[in-house]
């Protein structure tokens, strides 16, 4: 990132739809600003190679294996911590009745 101009970062920053990376024009850094809107639609990674002609990564877009990030809306009779709690609760009885079926 430190071999580019500050046009080029400007354009890196600009090139993410979601918004992720912000180009900060006193400090001329790029910044993650937004990591958790990230689509993983590798727009980021193919400007990237666009500005670097592909002779390094200028950034790296991956998953974290060990962990699951979603959203829970409730119609406000429930607190959403509740209703993950209980949907867990649910799973952990399905799983031992299909463990209980397995061992008959």
């Amino acid at each position: 990132m430190s071999e580019l101009s500050d046009t080029q970062k400007q354009a890196f920053a600009e090139s993410c739809p979601a918004k992720v990376y912000k180009y900060d024009q006193e400090t001329h850094r790029v910044d993650i600003e937004e990591p958790l809107k990230c689509m993983y639609c590798m727009e980021c990674k193919k400007k990237g190679d666009e500005l670097t002609g592909g002779k390094n990564d200028l950034v790296t877009v991956n998953a974290k294996q060990d962990r699951f990030i979603f959203t829970v809306e409730t119609t406000g009779s429930l607190k959403p911590e509740d209703v993950v709690q209980h949907s867990l609760n649910i799973l952990k009885l399905k799983l031992a009745n299909i463990q209980a079926q397995m061992n008959e």
